[in-house]
């Protein structure tokens, strides 16, 4: 997932300088920042080939890997559960 669409602003921003770090390596990154970053409703977001989201949060940042991947969300049936969120894989 190369796109920065579905990210807020200031995932796009700390994930524009992550992939300067990365510049052209086909590995993967991840950016971690501290639990009292606030950006937004998110909490972690693969845009410009990298990943990134809350330290500690391995499970969080395991799902943004997978969008590097090209993982759509999973369908989701419980708002109390995941929000219905965007991009869901119809399959």
């Amino acid at each position: 997932m190369n796109s920065s669409a579905p990210c807020e602003s200031g995932f796009i921003a700390l994930n524009e300088l992550i992939a300067d770090l990365k510049g052209d390596s086909d590995d993967i990154y991840v950016g971690v920042f501290p639990s009292g970053v606030n950006f937004g409703s998110f909490s972690g977001c693969a845009s410009n080939g990298v990943a990134s989201g809350q330290v500690g949060s391995a499970l969080l940042l395991a799902h943004e890997v997978g969008h590097l991947y090209g993982r759509p969300h999973a369908p989701c049936d419980s708002t109390a559960r995941c929000n219905n969120p965007k991009g869901q894989d119809s399959a």
